[in-house]
């Protein structure tokens, strides 16, 4: 915290979550005068889906970002895992697309020709500067199977939604109709 020289600037650089908290600046004139400020740091997070349900043959989509993360001196390392393995996601298997932006702390994954095997636990990982993770679990279903899925769940939410009938309903209703009907 530093409190700069005759302009009455408090600056706070590097700031953590428990420097969070009400800010008060008092000036002592007649009247005196008093302003209050709000400050709310959010510890840094991965934010990423947390569940995909695809269809083999399929290429598999996942994004990964870090938001709050205060820049610093190490340039952020994201990596992404399948499984409980320490190799890097990019090293266990071809057709694997990783594009990551040390910009805005975005990494985007793709796995092209998703097979049965595919399907399992992936995890995005910031090793550097700080140790966190997030985990999406990947379903991938043979043809038919992801077809009946997808029915099954839409009737379910047809049910729901008849005992709420509005109009946002109906469109949702027609959708699905003409979505399972092709």
């Amino acid at each position: 915290m530093d409190v700069a020289g005759d302009n009455w600037r408090l600056a706070l650089t590097d700031a953590k979550v428990p420097d969070s908290g009400i800010y008060c600046c008092h000036v002592s004139t007649h009247p005196p005068m008093l302003k209050r400020f709000k400050l709310i740091v959010h510890p840094p997070e991965i934010r990423m889906s947390k569940e995909a349900f695809l269809e083999s043959g399929e290429t598999l989509s996942l994004k990964c970002a870090v938001v709050y993360l205060h820049p610093g001196s190490v340039e952020p390392a994201l990596r992404w895992y399948k499984g409980n393995t320490t190799t890097p996601l990019d090293e266990q298997r071809g057709g694997v697309l990783i594009e990551t932006d040390h910009l805005t702390l975005t990494s985007h994954l793709q796995v092209a020709r998703l097979k049965t095997e595919d399907a399992g636990n992936y995890t995005c990982v910031l090793e550097a500067p700080l140790q966190m993770k997030a985990m999406a679990r990947v379903h991938v279903l043979q043809g038919m199977l992801f077809h009946h899925l997808v029915i099954t769940l839409g009737l379910a939410l047809l049910l729901v939604l008849n005992h709420y009938p509005t109009n946002l309903n109906r469109l949702l209703y027609l959708l699905f109709y003409y979505c399972t009907k092709y």
